[in-house]
């Protein structure tokens, strides 16, 4: 529950002004092929970062490594600073799909069961199975978990809870199968193979619009300035204006995609909630509603409360702006 102070400090943010925008991003490629590449999406040039031991199917980072889920159900860890390998470890299933919670890794497959691993050790912490066949993408924002697949449905469950059972709500239907997902703001975005991007209400699942961009979505990841970049199994990217549709730049990346990862979206910027590329006064609203009902998006000290300590955190940060 939000007290009464945070509240009323909540309101005097509503005073802010405006800051300048951010940019400066990488999405990172994993391919059929193994490679590990890097995609600018300032230039949409991509270069080299590395290899994995096998084809890429899924992709999560902690800190300063990327972990790495291959077709045939093997985790590889990828230290980012040296750009190697630096351990791998099996899991049951075929790691279709990899997200984390901040400690542990959530590896689904296309069974439908999700489990939560150590990734230093490679142990089963726990595990759910969910009502959704051929599961292929998992995503955690602002405190819920959510997952989705072939069967059209994407669902979602508190953080906390997600392995309890029938924890799991059905959250949207898509059109399509659902290949990849992505969170944009209040927006959850999600790819299906149909050559779709389906947009929803992260608040409350009303759908917004429906954008046919003729990829199979295999990944998907959003980007600062309203765009997500999206991604076909044959190796082409697509920045896609998440309002409109248009497509504003379109890249060949070289070798077949497995998965995306938006490594640093967002970072050099963290009060722009929104991801709009601007602070403005959405990015103040969008806090005080997460505050005010409690959401881990407003908690920005990550640790496990929202308070006035999150609230000046925000303030400063956006009387700061960014570079």
């Amino acid at each position: 529950m939000t007290s009464n102070a945070t509240i009323a400090a909540l309101s005097a943010l509503t005073l802010a002004g405006l800051a300048a925008p951010a940019m400066a991003e990488t999405v990172l490629i994993g391919t059929q092929f193994s490679s590990i590449l890097a995609y600018d999406t300032e230039t949409g040039d991509v270069s080299f970062r590395g290899f994995c031991a096998g084809p890429v199917d899924s992709m999560t980072a902690m800190g300063d490594t990327l972990y790495l889920g291959d077709d045939f159900g093997q985790i590889y860890s990828f230290d980012l600073n040296t750009n190697q390998l630096v351990g791998s470890f099996p899991v049951a299933g075929d790691a279709a799909a990899m997200t984390n919670d901040g400690a542990s890794l959530l590896v689904g497959d296309t069974a439908g069961e999700i489990q939560k691993i150590d990734p230093g050790t490679g142990a089963v912490l726990d595990s759910v199975q969910v009502n959704s066949f051929s599961l292929t993408s998992l995503g955690v924002h602002w405190g819920n978990l959510y997952h989705g697949g072939l069967s059209t449905v994407a669902e979602r469950a508190p953080l906390t809870g997600a392995f309890e059972p029938g924890a799991f709500d059905l959250f949207a239907v898509c059109g399509g199968a659902i290949n990849s997902m992505t969170f944009a703001g209040i927006d959850v975005v999600l790819g299906a193979t149909n050559g779709s991007i389906y947009r929803y209400d992260e608040f409350n699942g009303t759908y917004a619009n429906v954008h046919f961009v003729g990829v199979d979505a295999v990944g998907i990841a959003a980007l600062t300035g309203g765009r997500v970049l999206v991604a076909d199994s044959s190796g082409t990217l697509l920045e896609i204006d998440i309002e409109t549709g248009d497509v504003l730049r379109e890249t060949d990346a070289g070798e077949p995609i497995g998965a995306l990862l938006a490594l640093d979206v967002g970072e050099a910027c963290p009060t722009d909630l929104d991801l709009s590329g601007v602070l403005d006064l959405g990015d103040v609203q969008l806090f005080i509603m997460l505050a005010i009902q409690g959401r881990g998006g407003a908690d920005l000290n990550g640790d496990g409360a929202i308070d006035l300590t999150d609230v000046g955190m925000f303030a400063a940060g956006f009387n700061a702006g960014c570079d």
